[in-house]
């Protein structure tokens, strides 16, 4: 458990589930979609005793809503050309890239708090862009089954977080303009999607505590240094991005695969090809990253967490894969004639160069770093654990606890005996960085004080 778990906890054994629901709405923030999801997890015991399920459900989740997508666009726009045995693994493949441009991993999918509201916008994103699918290839009589799920699934992810809400703002304006760009009557429906995300943030903004002092914070950073943070802010969405050799092969493949389809997608691709495609859609991306982060950075002062460009690093990178798609279907001849040279041989590359580009990421490193770090973490907090549940257990109001820099050089002596070598030392002294990092001697005492019955805390400095 980490701080917000602790304050969560005390908040909803002292209120209930709706009444907590509604003090953090009114008095801290409109996220009430994170909320009802992280009051579940408080409300089940999750949080209390298989906390390792967070990771696990969220990322079951996400891959569920990767393969509702890709099995929508597959039977809808493509005919059926790919079997469903061929989408479980390309989703999976998807899910893992996923993880990977994430700006903070760490909170992106281990710490619940973050978890609840970036990881929940970013499945309920998916499962909106279905429902669009949906909604704009099937038949007027049965578009308004689509027309309530994309109104409710809108609505719910504005109750996420800001940067989900702008950005979905942003996607909306931006289906307007491509129908502006390629000259064609835009249906009046996707005004009403625009309309309803709008209204959803002028209701949360007037009726919660989303906008008190104390949420946007007391930085004062001047307009040019909100511009710099934006820009650097903007620019490192697609380092995080670029910077993964699985995004590269991922796109590639795509733009292949559609190229292959191009035959299939010729209804869809005569108003496409009318006029520029791939610079106008990296603009696209853009704009919306800049423009979603514009307004936060604004209200905030520039202060944004690291993990807040979670949504936006999904979010483009999935834009991204799925304009390398259109490029290839737009120009088939060149899909056409790669093809030929390689031969059967194409799908025994891509097998190579997927599983070469999913092992070499320095995500690894430090992967097995942490595997190090979070062993002696993990016993460390598991040896405070026992004595504060043992300390409340019988009834007592103070505890001594050894400062974790202490524990740790005991736990390190215990495994290494005659010493460690220094680069070893170096590396298990350093913070765990995939384990979202929470020393109990950092916490203010009225946090523990609620779930363990403490009245204070005492350090023991040997």
């Amino acid at each position: 458990m980490a701080l917000d778990d602790y304050q969560l906890w005390g908040l909803y054994r002292e209120h209930g589930f709706f009444e907590a629901q509604k003090f953090i709405y009114l008095h801290w923030e409109g996220r009430f979609t994170a909320n009802f999801v992280l009051g579940i997890f408080e409300v089940t015991g999750i949080v209390n005793h298989y906390y390792f399920l967070v990771f696990l459900l969220f990322s079951f989740f996400t891959w569920m809503a990767l393969l509702l997508l890709l099995n929508c666009i597959n039977s809808r726009c493509l005919n059926k050309a790919f079997s469903f045995s061929s989408l479980l693994p390309a989703s999976l493949v998807l899910l893992i890239l996923d993880l990977y441009v994430m700006a903070d991993i760490s909170s992106g999918v281990y710490w619940l708090s973050a978890a609840a509201v970036y990881q929940t916008a970013f499945i309920l994103f998916l499962v909106l862009t279905t429902c669009i699918v949906r909604r704009f290839t099937s038949g007027a009589g049965s578009r308004g089954r689509s027309e309530i799920s994309i109104i409710l699934l809108a609505i719910l992810i504005c109750g996420c977080n800001e940067i989900a809400a702008i950005a979905l703002a942003c996607c909306f304006l931006l289906l307007i303009g491509v129908y502006i760009y390629y000259r064609r009557p835009i249906p009046g429906v996707l005004f009403l999607y625009l309309g309803i995300v709008i209204l959803t943030g002028v209701i949360i903004a007037l009726t919660s505590g989303v906008l008190s002092a104390r949420y946007i914070g007391t930085s004062r950073t001047g307009y040019t240094g909100v511009a710099l943070i934006l820009m650097g802010r903007g620019l490192s969405v697609f380092y995080y991005i670029f910077k993964e050799p699985l995004f590269w092969v991922c796109a590639a493949a795509g733009y292949i695969s559609g190229g292959r389809m191009s035959s299939i997608l010729e209804p869809y691709l005569h108003v496409v090809r009318s006029k520029r495609l791939f610079i106008p859609g990296l603009l696209g991306i853009v704009l919306i990253v800049f423009c979603t982060l514009a307004p936060v950075l604004v209200a905030m002062h520039g202060s944004i967490p690291e993990r807040a460009i979670n949504n936006l690093t999904s979010l483009s990178v999935f834009y991204l894969l799925g304009l390398a798609f259109l490029s290839g279907a737009c120009r088939p001849h060149f899909i056409t004639s790669a093809g030929e040279i390689a031969g059967r041989s194409f799908s025994t590359l891509l097998v190579v160069l997927l599983s070469c580009t999913l092992l070499a990421s320095y995500n690894y490193k430090e992967a097995w770093k942490n595997v190090a770090i979070g062993y002696f973490y993990h016993a460390i907090q598991a040896d405070r654990q026992k004595v504060l549940l043992s300390a409340r257990e019988h009834h007592q109001r103070s505890v001594t606890i050894t400062p974790y820099a202490v524990a740790l050089d005991k736990k390190i002596r215990q495994v290494f005996p005659h010493g460690a070598p220094v680069t070893v030392l170096r590396v298990l002294k350093d913070r765990p960085t995939f384990l979202y990092y929470d020393n109990v001697e950092e916490l203010p005492a009225n946090y523990l004080s609620g779930y363990y019955h403490l009245d204070s805390l005492v350090m023991k400095q040997f």
